[in-house]
């Protein structure tokens, strides 16, 4: 496969591999079919891994199940988030309001500071873990609510076994990320054997996502995918043979839905050890190289976070949640690769084709309103349309010789023009709220209205050119305008046929992203949009 670097961007050539063999979303759908929807409050959504989840909830159970919140403003160009709330963990009286509002009966609470992060600023990480997980505790022992609160291979440490870590094992970590992790589990279990709490936890070894890092010891496993595709070269800040677990995104969601979705009976503990597969930076390098030969990678260790990833486990042993509630990783460090370079490649797309969508649809808008308005008025008004040039030098000629049928005609024509331009609007409008909401459904009344519109333009400019061919030179102007909308609306017929195929892609590509056997990847620059 050949590479080729244009502009500072290093080009992926197109590539592909077999079909899909089986349905993707089967372990989804099967949970969704089995179990009653619930009604899901997230906090953190904005990181990592919660919108992440929001997406998997809505395909199980639709948008009204998950309620998402965090401290920080919602960006701009995030249509896969919905129902998005303010919520501030550390007031308690927040999270009562928002259970209780809207009706919620199990939270996942992520709101947490990341192990290099929480090092910078331990005062703040001790209020952020561990006073924010008493506060969720406590609305959940008041409200009887399900709680997941996820845990980390950072709640080991240098004293714990390093190979095939168990469940039950020596905990001692050294950052105070993992000290309050450690607590969160801890005080989890109490609140379930004191209260009756249904508290359950994993500890997730390192996830790698399409979502930009946000301070944590792993994270160069996924910085490295953004520098290989951006620079063609990474530099890492842990030693080329530091092994760490990790697990895709994806099964990192099922086994969170899951865990959730296990009868409690089935639990042997309230917090387990899942994994996916281990690796070192120099071997993920590897297997990027067998996507882009030419990506590098050199080393400038941090010592701090280096002592930490030396602290943790090299792999985990996650055999009791395979027994207890038939865990079953899908994901290896191939199949990362590949799913991760095609979710990165289409996210880097997504923000032109969002905009030159909006961007059209405003023109569109305000298209749609002038024509109504000028409609309207000379249909109140007729006689302002006596002072139109076309008027005085066809429309007249027509009026004299049938008044009557003249202005019936006027009429119907103006009632139509309204008409279509109304009818326009409305799914001009669907179109915005289908971009926003990531609907193909809400993009198709525009697709036929504007087919629609188009065939009226070419019926009236084939009628306007014969008209012409007599010598009347009026109808050439007339011939002009509506050349010059057809020209309009030939270019919004266009842009929106291709933002539709583009949703249709990603679509199929979280497919692709969710699937048991996501074998099936194109690495492809539409770069004509």
């Amino acid at each position: 496969m050949n590479n080729l670097k244009v502009f500072g961007r290093l080009q992926i050539a197109k590539r592909s591999y077999s079909p899909l063999p089986v349905d993707p979303l089967l372990r989804f759908k099967t949970i969704s079919q089995t179990q009653k929807a619930p009604k899901v409050l997230i906090t953190g959504s904005l990181g990592q891994l919660g919108r992440g989840l929001n997406s998997v909830y809505k395909y199980m159970y639709g948008s009204e199940c998950v309620v998402m919140s965090d401290i920080v403003r919602l960006p701009a160009n995030a249509t896969d988030v919905s129902d998005y709330n303010y919520l501030d963990i550390l007031n308690q009286s927040s999270i009562e309001e928002i259970v209780v509002n809207r009706n919620i009966d199990t939270i996942v609470h992520f709101s947490a500071l990341l192990s290099a992060v929480g090092e910078q600023n331990v005062p703040l990480a001790l209020q952020v873990n561990c006073r924010g997980v008493e506060n969720i505790l406590q609305v959940a022992a008041k409200h009887k609510l399900r709680v997941f609160i996820p845990s980390t291979i950072g709640a080991f440490g240098p004293t714990t076994p390093r190979e095939n870590t168990p469940d039950l094992t020596v905990q001692c970590p050294t950052t105070i990320y993992g000290v309050s992790k450690v607590y969160a589990e801890r005080l989890g279990e109490y609140f379930n054997h004191r209260f009756g709490v249904d508290f359950r936890s994993m500890r997730f070894p390192g996830i790698i996502s399409a979502t930009k890092p946000g301070g944590g010891t792993t994270d160069y496993a996924i910085q490295i995918f953004y520098d290989a595709l951006q620079k063609g070269k990474h530099t890492c800040y842990l030693r080329p043979d530091t092994r760490l677990p990790m697990m895709y995104d994806t099964d990192c969601m099922a086994s969170i839905i899951q865990l959730l979705s296990a009868e409690s009976e089935t639990l042997k503990r309230r917090t387990y050890n899942v994994t996916g597969f281990s690796f070192t930076p120099e071997e993920i390098a590897d297997a990027i190289r067998r996507v882009i030969p030419s990506f590098e990678i050199d080393y400038d260790i941090c010592p701090t976070r280096q002592a930490i990833a030396d602290s943790w486990p090299m792999s985990l042993d996650d055999s009791e949640a395979r027994k207890d509630w038939g865990w079953n990783p899908e994901y290896g460090l191939e199949e990362t690769v590949q799913v991760m370079f095609a979710l990165l490649r289409r996210e880097e797309d997504k923000p032109t084709k969002i905009t030159w969508v909006y961007i059209h649809s405003g023109i569109s808008i305000v298209t749609s309103l002038l024509g109504i308005t000028l409609g309207s008025i000379l249909l109140v008004r007729t006689e302002w349309h006596e002072k139109l040039f076309l008027y005085r030098l066809t429309l007249a000629y027509l009026r004299r010789s049938d008044p009557s049928k003249y202005w019936i005609v006027y009429r119907i024509f103006f009632g139509v023009w309204i008409a279509v331009h109304s009818l326009h609007l409305v799914t001009i409008v669907l179109t915005v709220i289908g971009v926003h909401k990531t609907n193909l459904k809400l993009l198709k009344p525009q697709l036929f209205v504007l087919v629609f519109q188009i065939g009226l333009f070419i019926l009236g400019i084939s009628s306007l050119f014969v008209y012409s061919m007599t010598g009347t030179r009026v109808a050439w102007l007339a011939l002009f305008v509506v050349l010059f909308h057809t020209l309009f609306a030939s270019t919004n017929l266009y842009l929106l046929a291709k933002f539709h195929r583009f949703l249709d892609e990603k679509l199929m590509i979280l497919r692709d992203i969710l699937s048991a056997q996501a074998k099936s990847v194109h690495f492809k620059d539409d770069s004509s949009f």
